[in-house]
């Protein structure tokens, strides 16, 4: 036979299990929003890493053949590829907070499908080896694929913002 006290310290012990239990599971859910923010910011460092290495490796190569037809590849390498990569780093980790959704994927790759090709074009074009008739429909494309790419992250942006306001 149970007695109101123990039923009370039964309820109680089951309700601070479950206490503990909902706690654990919103820390779980918690510490995997922050390590795919931390995986979006190091996904655009690590790309923007290796751009600058590229584009470094282009100006050094430049320099020493005293050749520089391939100074506007190597400008847009280092400023499309590194910097801007760099700043979307930047803005991940200081302002779009949360969980990795659709459209923070998708600008990720739209940017850097849109870089790699704009990379890879200009390189043929000025190093003699795509005329520009045959390679400005790709540069074309690829422009606006980093276009759309920084056009996402304002979305993004101006999202996280309404977001902050609302809470």
């Amino acid at each position: 036979m149970t007695t109101p006290l123990i039923t009370a310290r039964l309820i109680t012990a089951r309700l601070i299990t479950a206490r503990l239990i909902t706690t654990r599971l919103i820390s779980i859910r918690l510490e995997k929003v922050v390590h795919e923010d931390t995986v979006m910011d190091r996904k655009f460092v690590f790309t923007g890493l290796i751009y600058a290495v590229i584009g470094m490796s282009l100006g050094i190569f430049m320099a020493a053949s005293h050749n520089h037809e391939q100074m506007v590849t190597h400008a847009h390498i280092m400023l499309a590829g590194f910097v801007v990569s760099f700043i979307y780093a930047l803005c991940h980790k200081l302002w779009l907070g949360g969980a990795i959704n659709t459209l923070k994927k998708v600008q990720f790759y739209v940017h850097q499908i849109g870089i790699a090709v704009l990379f890879l074009g200009l390189f043929l074009l000025y190093g003699g080896f795509i005329p520009m008739e045959t390679i400005d429909p790709v540069l074309a494309l690829a422009s606006f694929f980093v276009l759309a790419g920084m056009i996402m992250m304002l979305i993004l942006f101006i999202k996280s913002d309404e977001a902050r306001q609302r809470a």
